[in-house]
This record gives structure tokens, C-alpha cells and sequence, in this order.
């Protein structure tokens, strides 16, 4: 677990999923492996399904958990399922109780630019808004940015593709929305 935080200090993601997994497999109860490991997964863009599991053994371990991870736990095992709902609060959340946590920016960040749930509101041309602001995501990106500049470095070397699509920036690229009410 040590070898994957390290990892991740060097934004070296495939490398810090191949230490979480192992010490995950080491010890399936171990919640904190299985919370990263579930972190990692998501934050590298993996389908869900690669990362559920992991995330629900980090909140059934939750009672091994530090108040932080609990909540991170919690967080990313609602966005394993799709519900975004709920994680991206508890996301900001954690922003807002640490506000220095990389993880806490990074994972609103996230939440934030992968929730396509519009919402009916009368003040806006056209009656509906994304429940979610990309606004908002960009500036918590930058602000994980700030607390952990190796992302930037990573993506550096990659000619910056990967940090264009994760910002979604180029072209003319529309993000689609869906209604949690079908009939809307």
C-alpha cells in the first residue's frame, strides 16, 4: 500500500493500481488498499465495473477507516454504482473539511465533470441545467493541480492529450445530459 501512495506521489497511476491490487489481494479486508486501489481505477477512467468491487470492500472496512477515507469510501463507491447524486456532495465535502487534500480536490473534480444529470429550472433559456457545473470542475482540477503539481508534470510527457480530454477542451465538444425522470 506504501509502493501505491508513492505511486501516486510521482502521478504514476499503473503503477500505484499494480501495488493497491496486490496488497488488496493480500488481504481482501485490507479497506484502505481496496479504497485507493478503487480511486486509482476511477481516476485512470477504467470502467466501473473494474473498480466496484474494490470500492465496496473500502466501505464495508469503513470501521478501519479514518473519518477522511470514510467519507471518500463513500464517495466513490456511489459513483462506482453511477450515483453521482450523493457522491459528488460528499465529494465537496471533503474539499471544504480538507481543504489541502489533493484527493478530496481531485475526486470533486472528477465527480463534477462526469455527472450528465440535467435538472428542470425555470431561470435558464431552454428550462434545464446540469445539475453539475463544469465550471466547477475545472476549477477543482486546478486546484488539485496546485496541491500535487507531479499530475501536470505526468501529463507533461504525454504531450498533454490525456489532461485534453480529462478537461474536456478542444473543438467543439457538447457534453449530453439526461433527466433522471424519463418522462422529462
Amino acid at each position: 500500500c506504501a509502493s501505491g501512495q508513492r505511486a501516486l506521489e510521482t502521478w504514476a497511476p499503473s503503477l500505484a493500481d499494480s501495488s493497491f491490487s496486490a496488497a488488496a489481494q493480500l488481504d481482501p479486508a485490507y479497506a484502505q488498499a481496496n479504497l485507493w486501489l478503487a480511486l486509482v481505477r476511477a481516476w485512470s477512467g477504467a470502467d466501473p465495473a473494474r473498480w466496484r468491487v474494490p470500492a465496496e470492500q473500502a466501505v464495508l472496512g469503513r470501521e478501519r477507516l479514518a473519518v477522511r477515507d470514510r467519507l471518500m469510501a463513500d464517495a466513490v463507491a456511489a459513483q462506482a454504482h453511477g450515483d453521482l447524486g450523493p457522491a459528488c456532495p460528499l465529494w465537496r465535502t471533503l474539499t471544504v473539511r480538507y481543504p489541502r487534500d489533493f484527493a478530496a480536490w481531485y475526486g470533486w473534480a472528477y465527480c463534477q465533470s462526469r455527472d450528465a444529470v440535467v435538472i428542470r429550472d425555470a431561470r435558464v433559456p431552454g428550462g434545464w441545467r446540469f445539475r453539475s457545473s463544469y465550471h466547477r470542475a475545472l476549477v477543482a482540477y486546478q486546484r488539485a493541480f496546485e496541491l500535487h503539481p507531479a499530475i501536470i508534470a505526468a501529463y507533461q510527457s504525454a504531450a498533454y492529450e490525456p489532461l485534453r480530454l480529462l478537461l474536456a477542451i478542444g473543438g467543439a465538444r457538447a457534453k449530453a445530459g439526461e433527466s433522471l425522470t424519463p418522462d422529462e
